[in-house]
């Protein structure tokens, strides 16, 4: 499957979701809310373009989004892929959004049953302690997979990407090289 990755900026009443595409969707479904609240369909849009915006917002308060991309097959809208839920608080409030990621390491490489700790760090004005919190994801998990502490485990000989995901969808990519023991 296709790694869909989204990020959210805010501005004072309204949120921003940007996705890169994926090759075989047909269109992207947004899905949001209030963080306290049930996820709605927000709005649907093709191919083109790959962003959004949720406007009439209230100021200072945090909101949550996923973008589910899907296919047509028939009548039917089959998902493809789907994001991970990404977070963002509306500007003039107590807590701000994270505005950078930091990884000690662009690539790395570890043998194949070896574990090796990735250093990650979060940063962006009075972010809250859930808002330094992040995400990891293998782009191959066949290859290394990655703990939800940033722990890659090599799986088998090859290369992979691991994304550390901030809790707005800011991110930065690690290529990891898995030799043979």
């Amino acid at each position: 499957p296709s790694l869909l990755l989204c990020t959210v900026s805010s501005a004072r009443t309204s949120n921003t979701i940007r996705w890169n595409s994926v090759k075989s969707a047909d269109g992207y479904k947004i899905y949001g809310a209030k963080s306290n609240r049930k996820f709605k369909c927000l709005g649907t849009v093709g191919k083109k373009p790959s962003k959004w915006t949720h406007k009439k917002l209230k100021k200072g308060t945090q909101y949550k989004y996923y973008i589910i991309a899907y296919k047509k097959v028939g009548n039917k809208q089959v998902t493809i892929a789907k994001s991970l839920t990404v977070y963002s608080t509306t500007k003039n409030g107590k807590y701000g959004n994270p505005s950078k990621i930091t990884v000690r390491k662009k690539s790395i490489s570890v043998n194949s049953g070896k574990k090796i700790q990735l250093r990650v760090k979060v940063t962006g004005k009075s972010i809250s302690k859930t808002g330094k919190k992040v995400r990891y994801v293998s782009s191959d998990p066949s290859i290394a997979t990655v703990s939800k502490t940033g722990k890659i485990t090599g799986k088998k000989r090859g290369s992979c990407t691991v994304y550390c995901i901030a809790q707005n969808g800011l991110y930065k990519k690690v290529k990891v090289t898995v030799n043979n023991k």
